[in-house]
């Protein structure tokens, strides 16, 4: 066990408690051991109920109860009453029963959907990381690794686990999934970090959850699956109690308001009548009854389940899976939403809009990092042939940069720091993508927080 924090322990001694030779790294058999001691490097699962007690969990609803109730009274006066036809006896119990098991089943129908969504992009979701394993670089299923592993990282990798770094070369990392913030920080692997340092401020490690955006990286897996930071946020959200959403709370108030309504007025139209003499106990209680189901909105659940099942199918269309029906509604019934913007509703996209060089100002048309775009001068004419000194611009902002652009799926993405991507397009767009110029790169010096250039 660690005599302190992993960030704080000594780099030597992390390294001979994990029993890895940094320039080797692990052997297979090694890592297989492992994983069968401390299981696969995965998030476990928030725990889910079977697929039966699912369906009868549609049926815990108030107004649903008392239809039952009133299906089973109803379907009790209609066996004793036998001289009238059976359709008479127990209509009012049929069409009951089947308003309820049609809530019930498009209910389940739906949350069923919207799980089997979710299961689905899980599947989807499997990245891989570079590892050393026996001495040479090997690509593994993130869920295969091990404390111990070595990663070998670089712009443009998602972190597949909390791991101490080893080398670092001018990285920066992404680490708005936990901090909140998107501005890449800065992280250097001899950097000295407090024992009781925050996640923000261990600039020696990186995380399950975040990206590396710039600069090259080796660094020792120190946590997986639940012991990572991210993982500990998963449990918490897990253990969290599970809350009624607005529209729930209000059926169910609403339910109850109509179930002891309709009880007290039934159970006084008895009382009256057995008081009064005039008619047999049956009559009386299918009066009761009768008043009962007239009172329930029978139609109430099933209309309820069809909105929100259709407001599901749109959320859906843009891209939301709702996994619970009733959630829908939620953020209808929101007055108020408090949330950190930065790294949270933003895209993590950057493009450049105007461009000055030289004395004259230039404005830039396009979206996000594809390419297609124009320069206009400040005339609003189209820059057709870029002049000398935009051209050497355009040549150097795509030079000096270490991004790439790739178009995934027919969205251009980046690999790398933003705002290097966006000046990568604005290259592309002024006739100068860095595949047409012919260059040599003698030596670099990075981009800096102290020199502010490259």
């Amino acid at each position: 066990m660690p005599a302190g924090p992993v960030h704080a322990e000594a780099i030597d001694a992390l390294v001979e408690r994990l029993g890895v030779d940094p320039a080797n790294g692990l052997d297979d058999a090694e890592a297989k051991t492992r994983i069968e001691r401390d299981g696969r490097n995965e998030l476990p699962p928030p725990p889910k109920p079977n697929w039966v007690k699912r369906f009868f969990l549609q049926f815990a609803n108030p107004i649903v109860g008392t239809l039952l109730v009133a299906a089973v009274i109803a379907l009790v006066d209609g066996a004793r009453n036998t001289e009238e036809p059976i359709l008479v006896r127990f209509g009012d119990a049929t069409a009951i029963l089947i308003i309820v098991a049609i809530n019930a089943a498009l209910g389940f129908y739906q949350e069923r959907r919207a799980e089997a969504a979710l299961d689905a992009l899980q599947k989807m979701q499997v990245p891989n990381a570079r590892v050393r394993r026996g001495g040479k670089v090997a690509v593994v299923a993130a869920t295969e690794l091990v404390a111990g592993d070595i990663l070998e990282l670089e712009a443009g990798d998602a972190i597949p686990a909390d791991a101490r770094l080893l080398q670092t070369a001018n990285v920066a990392a992404e680490e708005s999934a936990l901090t909140g913030e998107s501005v890449p920080v800065g992280k250097e692997a001899n950097a000295p970090v407090a024992d009781d340092a925050t996640i923000g401020d261990r600039n020696n490690m990186v995380f399950l959850g975040t990206s590396i955006v710039r600069g090259r990286a080796t660094a020792i897996v120190a946590s997986t699956g639940p012991s990572t930071e991210i993982g500990k946020l998963s449990t918490l959200i897990q253990s969290a109690g599970q809350q009624k959403t607005p529209l729930e709370e209000k059926l169910e108030s609403f339910g109850k308001r109509i179930l002891w309504t309709c009880l007290g007025l039934s159970a006084l139209l008895f009382v009256r009548g057995y008081f009064q003499g005039t008619q047999k106990l049956n009559v009386l209680l299918l009066e009761a009854v009768s008043l009962a189901v007239a009172a329930i909105p029978e139609g109430l659940p099933a209309i309820t389940t069809i909105t929100l099942a259709l407001g599901m199918q749109r959320m859906a269309k843009r891209g939301a899976i709702i996994r619970k029906l009733a959630a829908v509604e939620t953020l209808g019934a929101a007055t108020v939403i408090c949330t950190d913007k930065t790294g949270t509703l933003t895209q993590n996209e950057m493009t450049v809009r105007e461009v000055f060089a030289s004395g004259v100002s230039y404005s830039v048309t396009g979206v996000g990092y594809d390419p297609r775009g124009e320069i206009k001068d400040a005339k609003g004419e189209v820059v057709h042939v870029a002049g000398e000194t935009l051209m050497n611009l355009l040549k150097t902002v795509a030079l000096c940069n270490n991004a790439t652009l790739d178009k995934v799926e027919g969205k251009w993405k980046v690999i790398g720091d933003p705002t290097e991507g966006a000046l990568l397009t604005l290259a592309a767009k002024g006739g100068a993508p860095r595949e047409s110029i012919s260059a040599q790169v003698l030596k670099e010096l990075p981009f800096d927080s102290d020199r502010k250039r490259m």
